[in-house]
């Protein structure tokens, strides 16, 4: 008769343990990757949906008030420079950062700036987008103004979203596969584009480093 001895405890082998974490490790290497693009690419369509409400909101904004309304970068202390402060703590920013957030405001001087809270109007502040998100004016006149009609009052523009962990890195694919443009025409209307459909232009707008 041939007696058939059960593992003590029910346990496993060292070598039973070995496989198991090498095939947890292969299975993270292949999860942690795909999960990190899902968080970023998250990032950048959280970032263009936002800036397109405002859009809209800007554009309406500035046919119900017969007024220029402007978007542009926002610039100024972070702390100071929010959707309760007077408009004389926030500023444009000449740099348009515009991953800083931005600012929306009735431009009652038409002077395309944002003026002391007696002359123009602050309507709304965005804050900062998500770490490791750029998001910069490729080309346009560094701010957004509708007109009383919901025209642009400037030329048109172009904005482009972009996620990339190595500045400068101009053969990562990954930076373009991820960016996100956005076309403000002459008529105010937004379109939003991927990177390969036609970057142009904008793909410069990717590789700009976080100090410049």
């Amino acid at each position: 008769m041939t007696i058939v001895r059960s593992r003590a405890g029910g346990g496993f082998t060292l070598v039973e343990l070995l496989v198991a974490i090498a095939m947890l490790a292969i299975v993270v290497s292949f999860a942690v990757p795909a999960y990190s693009d899902f968080v970023m690419r998250k990032r950048a369509s959280s970032g263009i949906n936002d800036f397109l409400v405002d859009l809209s909101a800007a554009r309406s904004e500035a046919t119900r008030q017969r007024r220029n309304v402007v978007m542009c970068a926002r610039g100024g202390a972070a702390e100071t420079c929010d959707a309760t402060t007077q408009s004389a703590a926030c500023i444009c920013d000449d740099q348009g950062q515009w991953e800083n957030g931005w600012i929306t405001f009735v431009d009652i001087n038409g002077d395309g700036a944002l003026s002391a809270a007696s002359i123009d109007a602050l309507l709304g502040v965005h804050p900062a987008l998500a770490s490791g998100v750029r998001f910069r004016e490729a080309s346009g006149d560094g701010s957004i103004a509708f007109n009383s009609r919901g025209a642009l009052a400037g030329t048109v523009s172009r904005f482009a979203l972009c996620i990339n962990d190595d500045a400068g890195t101009q053969d990562d694919e990954d930076v373009l596969a991820r960016a996100r443009f956005v076309d403000v025409a002459l008529t105010g209307r937004a379109v939003v584009s991927r990177a390969q459909a036609s970057p142009g232009s904008a793909s410069s707008a990717c590789y700009v480093s976080p100090s410049s």
